[in-house]
């Protein structure tokens, strides 16, 4: 047997509750409404008779700082992302190509002071934890065919593959929260705004909501509060 420790430590909470471990037979532990007692108690016992001896092995749901660690570029051991809906962003975050290339052609953006701001923006996305700085927000505005869509996948192309981890407009709130809690400490790219459906979510509300750094508060079925990403 093999325990995964979160980071966060909020998977441990949600394993020993009886309500939310069900959440978890969607990964295939076989877990129901009829035996999620059990099995919680069954997970305490052997976590207690077992505790010198299981090996652990830490697990993370978002991408970025962990203390002095940064997930996933610069860790000191093996950590497991557990966001299944998610892996794709991490397998997206990797290197590939030409390195010379890539590094003539920032070089030839620079010169453009919108590509030179974005680009910036890509690389200072990491500090502003550790420098206590808040969220940056930039919107580029320009005629079709100018650039902007090809200047914010050369943005996020310095962290990964930029078709990966460019987004959409075309989303919900809860989406877009729920990407930007799963990025973290890396850029959030969104891509084409006339897509957006304004009768269910405005402009301004994503404005506000991403530049506040934190998710809606929201109630769970228990009577308590979610945790807030």
């Amino acid at each position: 047997a093999e325990c995964i420790v979160n980071e966060d430590f909020s998977i441990r909470s949600k394993l020993l509750s009886k309500s939310s471990i069900i959440h978890y037979s969607d990964q295939g532990l076989p877990v129901n409404s009829c035996n999620s007692e059990d099995v919680v108690r069954y997970l305490t016992e052997y976590e207690k008779e077992n505790k010198d001896t299981i090996p652990f092995t830490r697990s993370i749901g978002r991408i970025g700082w962990l203390k002095k660690e940064f997930f996933p570029y610069a860790v000191d051991d093996e950590i497991v992302f557990e966001d299944a809906e998610h892996t794709d962003l991490v397998h997206s975050l990797c290197q590939n190509g030409d390195y010379d290339l890539w590094l003539q052609t920032a070089a030839e953006l620079r010169k453009n002071p919108f590509s030179r701001v974005f680009l910036a923006a890509s690389f200072a996305s990491p500090l502003l934890e550790p420098l206590q700085n808040r969220v940056i927000l930039l919107h580029c505005w320009h005629a079709s065919r100018s650039g902007k869509t090809a200047t914010l996948k050369f943005a996020l192309s310095v962290w990964g593959d930029p078709m990966q981890l460019m987004g959409s407009f075309n989303s919900t709130a809860v989406g877009l929260e729920r990407r930007a809690a799963t990025l973290r400490n890396l850029p959030l790219g969104l891509d084409e705004l006339q897509v957006l459906n304004e009768r269910k979510l405005s402009p301004a509300q994503i404005v506000y909501s991403l530049g506040n750094g934190t998710g809606k508060t929201r109630g769970s079925r228990n009577g308590k509060l979610q945790e807030t990403p």
